[in-house]
């Protein structure tokens, strides 16, 4: 069937919902059924009762999602390997 959207009224009390509904329709419009799926992964992994009980932030969700951007130099040689043979001990 088709949409009921255009049949409702957008009064001063709803405008502000509209706007919401409007610009998530823009933004995920066409992609909704790929970002629903990638959620429901993205919550298969990192569960949200999970991450709220242990009361984890934005900023250190970013983090564990992404890392960090200060590479240590001293950590990448203790867990990597060389070809050298050294073991990751410097030369």
């Amino acid at each position: 069937g088709g949409s009921t959207a255009a049949a409702i009224v957008v009064t001063e009390d709803s405008k502000t919902e509209y706007i919401r509904l409007l610009c998530e329709a823009r933004a995920c419009g066409e992609a909704r059924h790929e970002l629903t799926c990638l959620l429901h992964g993205f919550w298969d992994v990192l569960p949200w009762q999970l991450l709220s009980s242990h009361k984890v932030s934005a900023e250190e969700l970013s983090a564990l999602i992404s890392g960090t951007c200060d590479p240590d130099p001293a950590e990448w040689r203790k867990h990597s390997r060389s070809n050298s043979g050294n073991g990751g001990q410097q030369d």
